[in-house]
């Protein structure tokens, strides 16, 4: 997945837990929104890893000048909603 300039990736409110797997492929920083206590960014060419509660979301944030490029892998018993679209 790319994150165009200034723009977002929102994880909608989860309706089971789920785990996220979460790869920065890009020489930016991609900043992380969320009410939990959980770590504010992924830095450059890293990996990131976290268990989402249910009924938590994430946004994923560039802030950065130019595109960035995730792969964002998750295991969970029920689909998950990215930007208003339903994955399975």
């Amino acid at each position: 997945m790319t994150i165009a300039s200034g723009d977002s990736i929102v994880i909608q409110k989860l309706k089971a837990p789920a785990t996220l797997e979460i790869k920065n492929l890009s020489n930016e920083t991609v900043h992380l929104v969320s009410e939990l206590n959980m770590p504010k960014t992924i830095i450059a060419n890293s990996k990131f890893q976290y268990r989402l509660p249910k009924k938590s979301r994430l946004i994923l944030e560039n802030q950065n000048p130019d595109s960035v490029s995730i792969h964002l892998h998750y295991s969970s018993s029920k689909p998950i909603i990215i930007n208003n679209k339903e994955l399975r």
